[in-house]
């Protein structure tokens, strides 16, 4: 699954894979820049992966993505 977001800094995609007992897994993202800290770089886009599990509705994740990583 691809879900993308039109946002100031153009279009930012995350696509996830769903695995038994509806684990997600991320297979490909954009949203988290690739400069900086690696360990720091790796905790956010996990916690894209987490918002999303607990939210489980993708317009409140598409919402808090935008807040928390776009500035927006």
């Amino acid at each position: 699954m691809t879900v993308a977001l039109t946002t100031k800094q153009g279009l930012k995609k995350i696509t996830l894979r769903i695995l038994l007992n509806a684990d997600l897994e991320i297979v490909h993202q954009n949203i988290v820049p690739e400069e900086g800290d690696e360990i720091l770089r790796q905790k956010k886009i996990d916690g894209l992966k987490t918002a999303l599990e607990v939210s489980e509705d993708l317009g409140i994740w598409a919402v808090w993505v935008r807040k928390s990583y776009c500035g927006e």
